[in-house]
């Protein structure tokens, strides 16, 4: 994947019409699907894919459920796939998130052999979940309630920052002045 590649991807989710990059996303096989969460441009895909507002949350959803036992192992020890496997995590359901968990904790030992998957075993709380399945399944609660205020929030101020850019209290820009010559 290339840089040009990968900005032409991420500009298309700009336009209203995202379909075409929805059935492509959703077309990936497994070995492609890793493969571009490898690469450092393709990883930049996923993002985009994931926070566009043109893309509707059942794709969403669709790409995040591709993240199966096999490649969330992958994705966790690798340093590029790692930012995929975080941004998937957030828009996976809770007993696909269990699932998640379980699977990681049947090969925790290679995914603490790495830098990238001790991260991401903090992040997902992985020895909380082998050890505490309750504590873990509290922690689990809590951070939905939290990515749902904080996504309250962000709709909540994105609207008033539109109006207040567009209200007609808002002064005008100043000119700039010319300088005289002498």
């Amino acid at each position: 994947m290339s840089y040009g590649s990968s900005m032409i991807a991420q500009k298309l989710l700009d336009f209203p019409d995202t379909k075409f990059i929805c059935s492509a996303v959703a077309n990936l096989s497994k070995e492609q699907f890793v493969s571009l969460a490898f690469s450092k441009f393709g990883s930049r895909i996923f993002d985009a894919f994931m926070s566009s507002t043109n893309v509707d949350n059942n794709s969403k959803k669709a790409c995040a459920s591709r993240l199966n036992p096999e490649s969330c192992i992958l994705l966790a020890t690798h340093p590029i796939g790692s930012r995929v496997f975080d941004t998937l995590w957030a828009h996976l359901t809770v007993p696909e998130k269990c699932s998640v968990a379980e699977a990681m904790s049947t090969s925790f030992r290679k995914i603490f052999a790495s830098k990238s998957g001790r991260v991401i075993a903090y992040n997902i709380q992985l020895t909380s979940f082998m050890h505490t399945r309750k504590e873990w399944d509290a922690w689990l609660i809590e951070q939905n309630k939290l990515r749902k205020k904080r996504a309250l929030g962000e709709e909540i101020i994105g609207d008033e920052v539109k109006h207040a850019a567009t209200s007609e209290g808002t002064p005008a820009p100043k000119k700039k002045k010319k300088k005289k010559k002498t």
